[in-house]
């Protein structure tokens, strides 16, 4: 059972509306509701009664809310608890473990591994892409890891204040979040576009980019997702192909995967994206570690990102 349902589950249950708890949750309605009947099919009954946009919890729903609370608080100690036995830890410097959020791994890290690879030719590399919004849960599993994600600035600073003090947060760079168009489609000419707007266009999404929508208080209802795909190449193709859609972009897909097909617009309002990486301070002593973090810098400066 993942624990993030419990917590989707209890934030609905304080919240009483699927949508307004997936709003603060940063995911979308559909896969709250996802979440919530997955867990409903774990536990074997229904934990709401639905009527409308109705919620009531049935009597399994109320007794589910206090176990889950108990499971959550006891989690988040656990997590806080066992985090002094990180410096305990053996760490191997022929293994390196990078978490990495899908944006990551499509642009950034693999020019950078390349060169770490001429550094510490024999190392045992393990990259598993994973949620920026469960690196913490899965610091717990992978303790000797760095963790590289991207996610918006108030994102950012949500999960930051549930960060064990075990982990170190350090800021790579920052870039605002900006909208991507056809060189064909009719607002290649605008100045900025404004938020509200999207919902004049079919929208492609790449990865999780769904939460974005939530975050940015946009009203997925009135939205049409055209296109989704976890590939980033393929985002981007669709966009440069079709004049009518309209997608999310960065400095980090702009300077990797630069396609002439495909005009960046600026948001109203702006949102800065952040990107870091989460380290524990005994395994940013190995030198694997350190080597990838001065080569990340470097790349940073290379790219001209900051």
């Amino acid at each position: 059972m993942r624990t993030e349902y419990l917590l989707y589950f209890v934030k609905t249950v304080d919240i009483g509306s699927i949508n307004k708890a997936a709003n603060a949750l940063f995911i979308s309605p559909q896969g709250l509701s996802q979440a919530i009947q997955k867990l409903e099919q774990e536990v074997g009954t229904p934990l709401f009664f639905r009527d409308g946009n109705k919620l009531e919890l049935s009597a399994a729903g109320k007794e589910a809310y206090d176990f889950s609370i108990e499971i959550l608080e006891k989690t988040s100690h656990m997590i806080k608890s066992l985090s002094k036995y990180r410096k305990a830890a053996e760490i191997n410097e022929n293994q390196l473990t990078i978490l990495s959020a899908p944006i990551i791994t499509s642009t950034f890290l693999p020019s950078v591994l390349a060169k770490l690879r001429k550094e510490f030719p024999d190392i045992n590399l393990l990259i598993e892409e994973t949620d920026p919004h469960g690196v913490l849960e899965h610091f717990v599993q992978t303790p000797n890891a760095i963790s590289i994600f991207s996610m918006p600035e108030l994102e950012m600073e949500n999960l930051l204040k549930d960060k064990p003090q075990a982990l170190n947060f350090s800021e790579l760079f920052r870039s605002p979040l900006m909208a991507a168009v056809s060189v064909n489609s009719n607002a290649v000419h605008k100045d900025v576009i404004k938020l509200n707007e999207f919902q004049n266009y079919p929208i492609v999404l790449f990865g999780v980019e769904d939460r974005l929508l939530n975050h940015l208080m946009l009203d997925t209802d009135l939205l049409e997702i055209a296109f989704r795909s976890s590939n980033l190449e393929i985002c981007r193709h669709m966009i440069a192909t079709d004049e009518r859609s309209i997608g999310f972009t960065n400095s980090l897909p702009e300077k990797y995967i630069k396609n002439a097909d495909i005009k960046t617009i600026p948001l109203s309002p702006s949102v800065d994206m952040v990107t870091g990486f989460l380290i524990s301070p005994d395994f940013e002593k190995a030198p694997p570690a350190q080597a990838l973090i001065k080569i990340m810098r470097e790349e940073i400066e290379r790219k001209e990102f900051n």
